[in-house]
């Protein structure tokens, strides 16, 4: 569908083509795996230039490289290593002239730095990722963690033929797109050492026991996570232009500063300020609280300089500063700062980016959904098949445990509204587009309590993994890995 392209009602009818790809790729995208999933990164590829630009290709005789007490092919380390291009070539490829990579020549005739190439680059990126997964699968096999590997194993391929099918490729075809020339045989094999990899890190999460001292204690330590500030900022601007002297930004700074500072001793309070800053602004259609008014807003997502004012021990609501930044003084009028207390929803939405014709297309799809099903199911599968927003595609539009200024304002006000109800249905407007919304849930828990939660739980893992990997010296069998003869040392 053409962005710009109206939306005919019998266009949003799904074909059994398309039912079936759209199921393939959401379930193959329901796990963690750590190298980028198969079916989202072939589609990328396929949409981008067809095939993967370059494979390495090795046979399985010997060992090439030793991870820990296991010693790995040639042939293995080159499907990571196409595993890493190929995700590599889908996000990156429309930047290539930008990042000087010739596409039509070999990586390992190109420099990334002194003293490595591109394929350097990418072998370090496949080397360090097979850390990564032999230091999780061999704590996973020695661990008392049940799973079932052919399980695993049969499931994702279930979903990667699937989804090959969708695309009219045969599974081996599907594969080889991105992993280069690999039977299927053997990329069962390899993935698997992933799949319980990924259920052994899910394990490590799961079951970590998080206290309510540990949670107070989080949040104590980062409170721009937790903390909500309203405030009124207003800038003058001292940047100068490459060309200027050292002595004309020093002038343009104190004129700033003084200019900063006349302006904070006129006002008393937030009244005061409003009418201070607005006689001195000559922008034509100033308006005071869209150019100075925040509210309810996550304290890590102000200014570095701003913050460190709002945290002082002794700040207190009415209070009038001027706070330097690197570009700018701001004259603050400081209201509040608390706890982020609010409780969590759930939603769905399908985003339409704005287009001219995003609003015309979003009523024609509501009209659509509540003709035919109106239910929550049938809203998924339409935001699976029509959203913009590639961060919530694959699950259905669905963003769960959202907190209170999360969200941009105007869907912020309909989530939070007080009279939502599960099921509620609108057309909201913001700066990305049109959303299409659908109300899912609310719950009576914290949010602060759930993201210290999950932070803490995530820190386990990754402090775990780390000092795991630590364990997995890479050793050079065949001397022939670059970017470890660069650091002279094996990777750590």
């Amino acid at each position: 569908m053409s962005k710009k392209e109206k939306i005919q009602p019998e266009k949003l009818v799904e074909t059994k083509e398309q039912k079936a790809e759209r199921e393939a790729k959401q379930k193959a995208t329901g796990k963690k795996v750590y190298i980028a999933c198969v079916v989202v990164v072939i589609a990328a590829i396929i949409a981008a230039f067809g095939v993967l630009i370059y494979q390495r290709v090795g046979d399985n005789i010997g060992s090439y490289v030793k991870i820990g007490e296991y010693e790995v092919s040639k042939g293995e380390v080159d499907f990571y290593y196409n595993a890493v291009v190929s995700n590599y070539e889908s996000q990156n490829y429309s930047y290539y002239s930008y990042l000087g990579i010739d596409p039509s020549r070999p990586y390992s005739e190109q420099q990334y730095s002194e003293d490595l190439t591109w394929e350097d680059y990418f072998m370090q990126g496949a080397i360090e990722s097979m850390q990564e997964i032999y230091a999780l699968y061999d704590a996973a096999i020695k661990s008392d963690m049940e799973f079932d590997a052919k399980k695993l194993v049969k499931e994702e391929m279930d979903a990667i033929e699937e989804a090959a099918a969708a695309s009219d490729y045969t599974l081996k075809e599907y594969i080889q797109l991105a992993y280069g020339d690999i039977s299927v045989s053997k990329f069962e094999k390899y993935i698997e050492k992933q799949l319980i990899a990924a259920e052994y890190s899910n394990y490590l999460k799961e079951t970590y026991n998080v206290t309510d001292e540990m949670i107070a204690a989080e949040i104590e330590e980062n409170k721009g996570n937790y903390y909500l500030v309203s405030y009124r900022s207003y800038a003058i601007n001292f940047s100068t232009g490459t060309d200027a002297t050292e002595k004309e930004k020093e002038a343009l700074k104190k004129e700033a500063k003084n200019k900063a500072d006349d302006l904070a001793a006129k006002i008393t309070d937030e009244e005061s300020y409003k009418t201070v800053i607005t006689e001195y602004d000559d922008t034509k259609d100033f308006d005071i609280d869209k150019s100075t008014l925040v509210e309810d807003y996550f304290l890590s997502n102000v200014n570095a300089q701003l913050s460190e004012w709002m945290l002082k021990d002794d700040r207190k609501s009415g209070d009038i500063g001027v706070v330097e930044g690197t570009n700018a003084y701001y004259v603050v009028y400081f209201d509040s700062i608390a706890r982020n207390e609010s409780t969590m929803v759930a939603f769905r939405h399908i985003l339409l980016s704005d287009s001219g014709v995003a609003e015309e297309n979003a009523k024609t799809m509501l009209d659509y959904w509540k003709k035919n099903g109106a239910d929550e199911d049938t809203f998924a599968e339409m935001a699976e098949r029509y959203s913009e927003d590639t961060g919530s595609t694959t699950n259905g539009g669905l963003y769960e445990h959202v907190g209170k200024g999360e969200m941009v304002e105007s869907i912020d006000e309909w989530i939070f509204d007080e009279a939502r109800k599960a099921g509620d249905t609108a057309i909201i407007e913001s700066t990305y587009g049109q959303h299409i919304m659908y109300f899912v849930s609310a719950t009576d828990d914290l949010y602060v309590n759930y993201v210290a939660t999950e932070a803490l739980k995530n820190n386990h893992v990754t402090e775990t993994t780390e000092e795991l990997v630590k364990n997995m010296k890479v050793v050079d069998l065949k001397g022939k890995i670059a970017y470890l003869k660069a650091t002279a040392t094996d990777v750590k």
